[in-house]
């Protein structure tokens, strides 16, 4: 490959990256992860949100948290890809070789956003993502906290 092949190649490359990037950002952007009001957090890393979701640690810079998962839908399959890595159909198979094998207890989980979000409203110390424009709703809203995520 000539000197020109191998720039082109690097700025293929490139590009590609910067894409992948801005459209997993906007994915994020489409996904809110909510918490309950008490919860001792206001924000959390995008690696703790990984840990927790996928039963690896419990606690999130000190508190104690809870999942709650969505069974289904948009904000379920970006949530899934975008900070966990996996597709609906991967994460089930995982949480239940988890639940199998006694190393956890399958996480609670709704069939809609609202009743997720009805839920961590309702039980101190829970965790879950919802759709964001459902996040905004002002009723939802004044009844959750919405966490930033940091990378």
């Amino acid at each position: 490959m000539g000197k020109f092949g191998g720039v082109l190649l690097l700025s293929v490359m490139f590009l590609a990256f910067v894409v992948v990037d801005n459209v997993l950002a906007e994915d994020a952007s489409q996904v809110s992860i909510i918490a309950n009001k008490d919860i001792g957090i206001s924000s959390v890393q995008a690696k703790d949100i990984k840990g927790v979701f996928l039963g690896k640690q419990t606690k999130i810079d000190g508190a104690k948290v809870v999942i709650v998962l969505l069974k289904k839908g948009d904000a379920n399959d970006i949530f899934l890809k975008t900070y966990i890595g996996k597709t609906a159909k991967q994460f089930s198979s995982y949480w239940k070789k988890r639940v199998f094998s006694g190393k956890s207890r399958m996480p609670k989980s709704f069939k809609t956003g609202k009743e997720v979000a009805e839920y961590v409203a309702s039980k101190k110390n829970t965790i879950a993502y919802i759709a964001s424009s459902l996040a905004q709703d002002a009723t939802i809203k004044e009844s959750i906290k919405i966490l930033s995520v940091e990378k």
